[in-house]
């Protein structure tokens, strides 16, 4: 599940990751609409939550030459959930 330990370090502390793949049927496409922390760990030096940072390092998403994404749905949705959150 973890592709670098930079990723299992920030993961350390969660106890409960839930997915709803609600719309998946109806509109075929993945879409992250809230996240939820509790006690967030932060990191010293980052002012982005350390969830957000765990969404962007741990994917293998790929940006097209049209500025789409390529990749798993699920991964292309937490990449473009942080975007949006973060710029």
């Amino acid at each position: 599940m973890f592709r670098n330990a930079k990723s299992l370090e920030l993961f350390k502390s969660i106890t409960t990751v839930v997915f709803d793949k609600t719309g998946t049927l109806t509109l075929n496409k993945m879409t992250v609409l809230q996240t939820h922390e509790v006690d967030s760990p932060t990191i010293p030096g980052q002012s982005i939550s350390p969830l957000y940072v765990a969404m962007t390092l741990n994917h293998d998403v790929k940006r097209k030459p049209d500025e789409s994404f390529s990749g798993d749905s699920t991964e292309i949705a937490l990449v473009e959930f942080v975007l949006d959150k973060v710029g």
